[in-house]
């Protein structure tokens, strides 16, 4: 856990992390993982990507997931 955290982020336990998945209903998960293990500026974007394309960048193009 150490090494990857050195190797992402410098070993800096105060870098602001800001997780994102496509609607921000799974990445709850991962940025618990890095908040239990030191990253405490770690943050997951509410609503995820597709409401940063909806209320902060629309040029940026949205997608549909497609599920089988």
């Amino acid at each position: 856990t150490q090494e990857l955290q050195q190797q992402l982020f410098g070993g800096d336990p105060q870098r602001r992390i800001i997780l994102h998945d496509h609607a921000g209903k799974h990445v709850l998960d991962t940025c618990a993982w890095f908040l239990g293990h030191g990253m405490k500026n770690t943050r997951a974007l509410r609503g995820g990507i597709d409401a940063w394309s909806l209320e902060v960048d629309p040029k940026l193009p949205r997608y549909r997931l497609e599920v089988d």
